[in-house]
């Protein structure tokens, strides 16, 4: 019986995979799983379904599972067929709602980067031709310095523009970890659920 566990199926994603494989082995009688959601898309979200998988195996053999009701692990928030995907607060937020909304806002940063740095060297160019200046005629030292504080002001509004979405990609982001795991079947941290809309 032990050998079948580790019988000829090449689906090893994650080292807590090879754990839960190796306590099946041993002949466990509970596998408990704490901290390990594998949300992220990125890094675990590909280990996922070898986890689940091997839960399944452990579930099916008669070995207790134990998911900490918080966790998104072998859970999710509708029957489908049933019922609609969840949406938080009645709202579409979603994952896709909130990556198309993200894509705008990186675009925005893009712009506004290039348009700060545009005005730096509008600035610095403006102060080494003051510093050049000859006394007599055209432009005055006076007539310089309102120039860079005017583009000063330009500066410091793009740049504080630029910031803005910056904060709203963070929250973006932050956001999207919570729908995610909310979509994948677990409790917001903090014990709220997306749905309360808080």
């Amino acid at each position: 019986m032990r050998a079948e566990v580790l019988r000829a199926v090449i689906f090893w994603a994650s080292s807590i995979g090879y754990m839960v494989a190796h306590a099946i082995y041993e002949g466990a009688d509970a596998i408990g799983v704490w901290g390990a959601d594998m949300l992220l898309d990125e890094e675990y979200g590909y280990q996922r379904d070898n986890l689940s998988w091997l839960l399944g195996i452990a579930e099916g053999r008669g070995i207790e599972v134990v998911v900490p009701d918080q966790s998104a692990l072998l859970k999710v928030n509708f029957v489908y067929g049933l019922q609609p995907p969840p949406v938080a607060n009645g709202n579409p937020v979603s994952s896709g709602f909130l990556s198309t909304r993200r894509e705008g806002y990186d675009g925005n940063v893009k712009l506004l980067k290039r348009q700060v740095d545009m005005i730096s060297g509008r600035i610095l160019e403006v102060q080494d031709i003051a510093g050049l200046l000859n006394t007599e005629g055209g432009v005055t030292a006076d007539q310089l310095r309102e120039r860079v504080e005017l583009l000063n002001g330009q500066h410091s509004e793009k740049a504080s523009e630029l910031m803005r979405f910056v904060g709203a990609i963070a929250e973006v982001d932050a956001l999207s970890d919570y729908v995610k795991h909310y979509e994948r079947g677990g409790v917001i941290p903090g014990g709220q659920s997306c749905e309360t809309g808080s």
